[in-house]
């Protein structure tokens, strides 16, 4: 995974947390990852993408490296034309994730969460926008994204 950051305290966060979305993900402890967009000065949501992550089990079990790459790409393709008809903020901007761990995950590791991860709101969005993007799925998980955005006024 390549990130490209100058800020060290970000290239930090963003390792620790890609460190730990493979730890949840090869357990199946993860159902959702959401990545929110917001307006630095407000705090308020602007954006928020859902990434739902279910279980594939012995379904996919024949799919080839090449065609799991190939559906990430048209949905990276599809992420970037979305922008397209996002509505323009010029303000600055910031993020959180957000990532639903299954409570099972949580419950035999609470001393180790509380130590390293915060609790968070889920930073809806009333009556914006949504898209639904494409879908892709690996050998052992299927993956529904979309987006919901803020209309503006």
């Amino acid at each position: 995974f390549l990130i490209k950051a100058r800020n060290q305290t970000l290239l930090s966060y963003m390792n620790r947390l890609i460190d730990q979305l493979n730890n949840w993900i090869s357990i199946d402890g993860i159902h959702e990852i959401v990545l929110v967009i917001k307006d630095q000065s407000t705090q308020q949501t602007l954006e928020r993408w859902q990434f739902k992550i279910d279980l594939e089990g012995e379904n996919n079990l024949g799919k080839e490296a090449d065609e799991i790459e190939k559906e990430i790409r048209a949905l990276m393709r599809h992420i970037t034309s979305v922008f397209t008809f996002l509505p323009l903020s010029e303000s600055k901007k910031c993020f959180d994730v957000v990532v639903y761990v299954r409570e099972e995950v949580v419950l035999s590791n609470l001393e180790t969460i509380r130590k390293t991860w915060n609790d968070s709101e889920q930073f809806l969005i009333a009556s914006g926008g949504s898209v639904a993007l494409r879908n892709f799925s690996t050998q052992l998980h299927s993956v529904n994204t979309s987006v919901t955005y803020r209309l503006t006024e």
